[in-house]
């Protein structure tokens, strides 16, 4: 029995050289029987690459029904691999996001893609949303962009996300737009707190910011006063 570094090294070796073609899959098949769901898994894979639906369909079903380790992963092959919407919306609710193995913003584009094609368009409208505003760097969102119009809430969460992406100068420009708007305060917050936290570049800007936000009414003047001091002594260390 190989080792769980074996079985890794085993399955990733071909990625460094690039495609490998379904039927180099179906001879590592046979030689390591004891990888076999891996493998067949892998071969699935490079089937949906080559174009073959059927040949993927096949491995993604034998590996989800034979084992409970791989199967989310299987399931996200067998939605895929899929040659109707329905297929697609029966097998992806059972493949959730992972991190690594079923990308969430695939999952979301494909499953909006799906519901759209069969006259589900709240659904499919529902995921393009999500998609543009949780993970807007990505390709699917970035096709989005033009044909969506955000709320100012979405907005403002779309903000976060890049942050969270580290992309603070595209946080910056949405929540400067947002600044003057319905979700004024909460945007002027989040800028001072994106100088004082993450560009950490202008404390005495992120002070000031603060203290701005100190003198509006509303209940969080004591939390933005909190934030000024602490800007204002992250601006000494400076000194």
């Amino acid at each position: 029995m190989l080792s769980w570094l074996g079985c890794a090294l085993l399955l990733l070796a071909p990625v460094a050289a690039g495609a490998t073609p379904a039927v180099d899959w179906t001879a590592r098949l046979a030689a390591h029987p004891e990888l076999t769901d891996g493998i067949r898994l892998a071969r699935g894979r490079a089937r949906l690459a080559g174009g073959d639906r059927a040949g993927a369909v096949v491995d993604a079903e034998a590996v989800y029904h034979a084992a409970p380790p791989w199967a989310d992963e299987a399931a996200w092959l067998r939605a895929q691999a899929s040659a109707s919407c329905r297929q697609v919306l029966t097998w992806i609710e059972r493949a959730p996001a992972r991190a690594g193995a079923i990308p969430a913003p695939a999952r979301l584009a494909l499953r909006a893609q799906a519901a759209r094609a069969c006259g589900d368009q709240p659904a499919a409208a529902a995921d393009e949303r999500r998609l543009a505003v949780e993970f807007p760097w990505t390709p699917q969102a970035e096709a989005l962009a033009a044909r969506l119009t955000l709320t100012a809430a979405e907005r403002m969460a779309q903000a976060a996300a890049w942050e969270g992406h580290r992309d603070y100068g595209r946080a910056r420009a949405i929540l400067s737009g947002l600044a003057d708007g319905p979700e004024g305060q909460a945007a002027r917050f989040a800028l001072a707190r994106l100088a004082l936290d993450r560009e950490r570049r202008d404390f005495p800007g992120a002070a000031r910011a603060y203290e701005a936000l100190a003198r509006e009414p509303g209940p969080r003047q004591g939390e933005a006063a909190y934030e000024a001091a602490r800007a204002w002594g992250r601006a000494g260390e400076l000194d």
